[in-house]
């Protein structure tokens, strides 16, 4: 996956630096660099609460002051049908202990919780396997 996403990255002319390891390390995976964005993308609904909590608490940590941690991950099931589809098709391949609080909504709270400012959910994408937000915070100091 790295090699494709160095690929991907170089061919668009991008300079990024990926790190392999968990997010709950991210301080120590950044070797005291204070970026000024952090992304994550489809991680959250696949760890236990206590993970989701570390990850963001570390996150808020690391980053520099203003700086923003962008989300994209199954958030808040709104409808029947994407309840249906993420139950039907997430749920049974990663597990529900997992994955529920994400569908009943809980990462802007999280995020809120591990300091985070100014936290909102910036889009919500309907997709064959359920609901993905995007979520954005900041740490203001």
């Amino acid at each position: 996956m790295l090699a494709r996403a160095r690929k991907r990255l170089s061919a668009a002319g991008l300079s990024v630096v990926l790190h392999v390891g968990f997010a709950r390390q991210v301080a120590v995976l950044l070797e005291g660099r204070r970026p000024t964005k952090i992304v994550s993308s489809l991680v959250f609904h696949q760890v236990p609460m206590a993970e989701k909590v570390a990850a963001l608490t570390a996150m808020y940590a690391a980053l520099a002051a203003g700086g923003e941690l962008h989300i994209a991950d199954y958030g808040l099931q709104r409808t029947q049908i994407m309840r249906f589809l993420f139950r039907g098709i997430i749920q049974n391949l990663d597990g529900r202990v997992n994955t529920e609080p994400n569908a009943r909504g809980v990462l802007p709270e999280l995020m809120r919780g591990a300091g985070f400012q100014n936290v909102e959910e910036t889009a919500v994408i309907a997709t064959p396997s359920g609901s993905i937000s995007l979520y954005r915070g900041v740490r203001t100091q």
